[in-house]
């Protein structure tokens, strides 16, 4: 009974950090990481604006590059400025393997829940995501790609 309890504290926390951790700007995100240095476990929601997604070698996941999901007006300025970019890894659910799970396209927006492993690569604010094919919740677009970016 005791490790049942211990489970749901853990789930509760991480619903809690999921709700607090909450980012649409990636300013934001930058100064959580900066000043708290987040530990693995700590979670984050981010919503996203796609300016660019690749597939990884090894066909296991994408690499999705975003800014701001208001970040729209200006964004070709915006994507050489290391501080307004956010690199995001998002793996493949393991029971499709080497199948894309999930198509990102740029000038869309996206809310990524349970990003963890926070912090910097090259300057670039990153966190990794699991796909998970029965969970439509944990990653979807909100927002359909603009006709025209600039």
């Amino acid at each position: 009974m005791d490790l049942l309890f211990a489970i749901q504290d853990d789930v509760l926390k991480q619903k809690e950090q999921e709700a607090v951790n909450y980012f649409s700007h990636v300013q934001e995100l930058r100064e959580i990481i900066l000043t708290t240095r987040p530990a693995r476990d700590v979670v984050a929601t981010l919503k996203v604006r796609c300016i660019s997604a690749e597939r990884l070698n090894g066909c296991r996941g994408n690499r999705v590059t975003g800014i701001d999901s208001m970040g729209c007006v200006d964004w070709e300025r915006r994507v050489r400025e290391l501080r307004d970019i956010v690199a995001i890894t998002v793996w493949d659910d393991s029971t499709a393997f080497r199948q894309r799970n999930i198509d990102f396209r740029p000038g869309a927006v996206y809310v990524l829940h349970q990003v963890d492993y926070l912090g910097f690569h090259d300057g670039i604010a990153n966190g990794t995501v699991h796909y998970e094919v029965n969970n439509a919740y944990k990653i979807r677009e909100v927002s359909p790609p603009l006709s025209k970016l600039k």
